[in-house]
């Protein structure tokens, strides 16, 4: 359950992080073209932990976790959270 609140607030943040890119937010928002790179892989990130993250099996979850076999024990989902939040903080 905590799991789906931390990939829902992960989604909303990179959803934040575009906009900043295209100059919404604050005087020091503007395009980056690195910043809008990593913004664009935090996104396939998340959509990656949510595809596992998933009750009902199909062939995309299948497919998740084999490919990215350490997403099936929770430490590796634990860590690889971690490693998106981190993404978050770089600017």
């Amino acid at each position: 359950m905590l799991s789906v609140a931390a990939i829902s607030l992960l989604g909303l943040m990179s959803v934040f992080r575009l906009l900043y890119n295209f100059g919404i937010g604050p005087d020091g928002a503007g395009f980056n073209l690195f910043f809008f790179i990593s913004s664009l892989y935090l996104i396939s990130f998340v959509a990656l932990i949510w595809l596992v993250e998933m009750d009902k099996p199909n062939e995309h979850t299948t497919k998740a976790k084999v490919y990215f076999n350490f997403l099936n024990s929770w430490t590796g989902r634990g860590f690889f959270l971690i490693f998106c939040a981190l993404i978050l903080v770089e600017k």
